[in-house]
């Protein structure tokens, strides 16, 4: 129930009440890395690019065979504006998953 009150506070702009749905969900169920890309996007939205990454470098090292792990790195790096290193994490997403 927690990961669907994350996941609807978050399409109704409600970020903070996203986060803590998303906190207690984890807390609750800590292998649950189904809201990892969601924490991502609600910091992104919030503008806190540093918790962005943060969140970003643990669902990859959480699940580093998961492309949507590092898929979540490049697009807190691209939107960092750290170019390079977004590409690499788009490169390892794809060496993952070259089919997608």
């Amino acid at each position: 129930l927690w990961v669907v009150l994350a996941l609807t506070r978050f399409q109704m702009n409600d970020f903070r009440g996203a986060l803590e749905a998303i906190d207690t969900a984890q807390r609750l169920e800590p292998g649950n890395r189904a809201l990892d890309g969601t924490r991502i996007d609600v910091h992104l939205k919030l503008g806190r690019l540093d918790d962005a990454l943060a969140a970003a470098e643990a669902a990859a090292g959480h699940q580093p065979q998961s492309p949507l792990a590092h898929l979540g790195r490049a697009r807190t790096l691209r939107t960092m504006r750290r170019f390079g290193d977004a590409a690499a994490a788009a490169r390892r997403a794809l060496e993952i998953d070259p089919e997608n």
